[in-house]
């Protein structure tokens, strides 16, 4: 598994219509150094993502993680929690003590996963925004993993196997590369 920037040639493989026009933004804040946008691959395939944001949450010493996402055929097999440890130890080397995410009510399974790889919740929140001009409400939990809390998860999840036809992959830490 590789773990390399968004490009603007990945926006159509790993975002639906709706999404987009957030990602060729995100990829425009990424050159300013105001996000990063991790995408994984495998065997050159983009399957996954995760936006990090190092300012809105700059005062409470943490990264915040928002849109991530599997490709379906490629769910559950550890590719969200590879992307997670990447984005721990981008985290980490830009001085930060903390990954936090906004999970929405609805979605049960993911705050059970973020819940299940050491994350821990603060708060429910309600969240307003505006949406390519158009105004938006989401009910979220908000969690958050602190290093100080509950070490690297690393140490916790160091590999995963999981088969892809005949081939395995190891989920590496992201230093050594694939």
């Amino acid at each position: 598994m590789l773990f390399r920037t968004l490009r603007s040639d990945d926006i159509e493989r790993l975002y639906e219509p709706p999404s987009r026009p957030h990602a060729a933004e995100w990829i425009r804040q990424q050159a300013a150094g105001e996000v990063y946008v991790v995408v994984a691959e495998v065997d050159g395939i983009p399957v996954g993502h995760r936006c990090l944001n190092f300012q809105w949450h700059r005062a409470e010493d943490a990264v915040y993680g928002f849109a991530l996402g599997v490709l379906p055929a490629w769910r559950s097999r550890g590719i969200g929690t590879a992307i997670d440890v990447h984005c721990e130890a981008v985290a980490r080397s830009h001085g930060f003590g903390a990954l936090r995410a906004g999970i929405e009510k609805t979605n049960v399974r993911g705050l059970a996963w973020h819940q299940r790889i050491g994350y821990r919740i603060l708060h429910d929140r309600e969240i307003r925004w505006t949406d390519l001009g158009v105004e938006r409400v989401t009910h979220c939990t908000i969690v958050e993993r602190r290093w100080s809390d509950a070490g690297s998860i690393r140490g916790r999840v160091r590999r995963f196997w999981h088969t892809t036809g005949k081939r395995y992959l190891r989920a590496t830490r992201p230093e050594e590369g694939p």
